[in-house]
């Protein structure tokens, strides 16, 4: 049975932050977006234990193997009623498909900060395919190939047009199945906001008053997207 907004049985966030890679172009918007990310979860009820970072700057170096022990701890327990909420900021590629299950041949992946990478079948199995039905996860994908990184069912494009309180519930309620082979099911519900297509590359903007950089789909998360916050 669903629960009503802001009636949950705990949150869990896991925040994630890349800027530097070697032989990659450094990211200058992924640690200060995740301090503007960390802070619209606490102003959504999240408190500061409820939140793991993983960065440069914290405990958790970003590399490979945390990021998997942190995805793993993420949903390890989760039950109906939880809330749970996934923020990546970092590079994103296609790698080659492995498994037959892409229409393209292509998987997407992150990269970490070590230089290896996690394939969206790896994030699929361990994040989302365990959850049990009544259990809320949203993700924020801020990189390039981003669009199916977690090989979710069903998919909806969002343009410019839509970016309002009226129109965002109606667009994300009229889904379509997307281009994918084999079609992966979870119990749970799990909404993504991805910076691109699959194809595409995702951006940094300069934003506000003293021109810090941001990427261009953390700005609208924590601004139009916030004002037209939908509870599935």
């Amino acid at each position: 049975m669903p629960v009503p907004f802001g009636r949950y049985y705990r949150s869990k966030a896991l925040l994630i932050a890349i800027p530097k890679v070697d032989g990659y172009e450094t990211l200058e918007a992924p640690c200060s977006d995740l301090i503007r990310i960390r802070q619209h979860l606490q102003g959504r009820g999240y408190t500061r234990d409820d939140i793991v970072e993983c960065s440069p700057y914290a405990p958790q170096e970003p590399n490979r193997d945390a990021l998997l022990r942190e995805m793993r701890r993420l949903v390890l327990g989760a039950r109906p009623g939880d809330r749970l909420f996934l923020y990546v900021a970092a590079h994103g590629v296609q790698v080659k498909d492995v498994d037959g299950d892409e229409e393209d041949f292509f998987d997407e992946a992150i990269v970490c900060s070590d230089g290896y990478c996690i394939v969206d079948d790896e994030m699929f199995e361990i994040m989302v395919r365990p959850l049990p039905a009544g259990c809320y996860m949203e993700v924020v994908f801020d990189a390039c190939s981003s669009g199916t990184g977690l090989d979710l069912p069903y998919h909806s494009e969002i343009t410019k047009n839509d970016y309002s309180a009226t129109n965002l519930p109606r667009i994300l309620r009229r889904g379509k199945l997307g281009p994918a082979k084999i079609r992966k099911e979870s119990k749970g519900t799990v909404v993504m906001w991805s910076a691109c297509r699959d194809d595409e590359e995702a951006h940094e903007v300069k934003a506000g008053i003293n021109g810090a950089w941001t990427g261009a789909l953390t700005s609208g998360k924590t601004t139009c997207i916030k004002a037209a916050y939908v509870h599935f």
